[in-house]
């Protein structure tokens, strides 16, 4: 544990002196690396605490507060972790440090670098797939890890929540507020129950039938801004 935190802090100080200005889910993210890469044990609480509240926001740290800044962690680790399992490895991570280039543009600027077509937005959604059914089937390995195991016994099964089908209306309309409050894995309220940016809400939908033809409808919130900017309207 004194190593591995060693590693992770060591990370930092590197990190603060090439990219000094990147966004915090990254700069977490390369020093929850950093520990892996020097072959420490990985930090399942943290992966846990993520997969157990998946609308935790990747990129926006400590959306649900303090209270569930573990998910923050896992979010930040699994992310790093997919980004070097598919798209380069280290020399990937290494690249992007290096650039100085912070966040979200300093992703695409490695994945440009690297040869890959995918930007940010295509890699986000490949990964949570992965989080979600981390098989090498379909999309020939696109959506599992190498380095980690989601389907092992450390890890816990992603949070889905269940809408029924009922024939004729089939899927009633539903909106993720309907899920209630997200609770983190330890049983804390965290209070929120809107979707983070670049988090995700997994619904299962049950009771189809195979001779109906369901049309899935999903019409976003026009209105919705960051958090900060409703309560100062309020």
């Amino acid at each position: 544990l004194y190593e591995s935190v060693v590693a992770h802090e060591y990370q930092h100080l590197i990190h603060d002196d090439y990219n000094p200005d990147d966004d915090t889910f990254m700069n977490e993210g390369c020093s929850m690396y950093a520990e892996v890469l020097c072959g420490y044990p990985i930090d399942w609480n943290a992966i846990n605490s993520y997969l157990y509240t998946p609308d935790n926001s990747l990129v926006d740290w400590g959306d649900q507060g303090d209270i569930n800044i573990l998910a923050d962690y896992g979010a930040a680790l699994l992310w790093t972790v997919y980004l070097s399992d598919h798209y380069g490895g280290a020399d990937f991570i290494r690249y992007f440090v290096q650039s100085g280039v912070p966040g979200i543009e300093g992703i695409n600027l490695a994945l440009a670098h690297f040869g890959h077509s995918e930007t940010f937005d295509d890699v986000f959604r490949d990964w949570r797939i992965a989080n979600l059914i981390h098989s090498d089937v379909p999309g020939r390995g696109r959506y599992n890890y190498v380095t980690i195991d989601l389907g092992g016994t450390e890890a816990v099964e992603p949070r889905v929540y269940e809408v029924k089908a009922t024939y004729p209306e089939l899927v009633p309309p539903t909106k993720g507020t309907d899920f209630g409050t997200t609770v983190t894995i330890l049983g804390y309220d965290t209070g929120v129950s809107t979707l983070g940016a670049y988090g995700s809400d997994y619904v299962r939908i049950d009771g189809l039938k195979a001779s109906w033809v369901p049309k899935l409808v999903f019409d976003g919130d026009d209105e919705a801004g960051p958090r900060w900017v409703r309560e100062d309207m309020d």
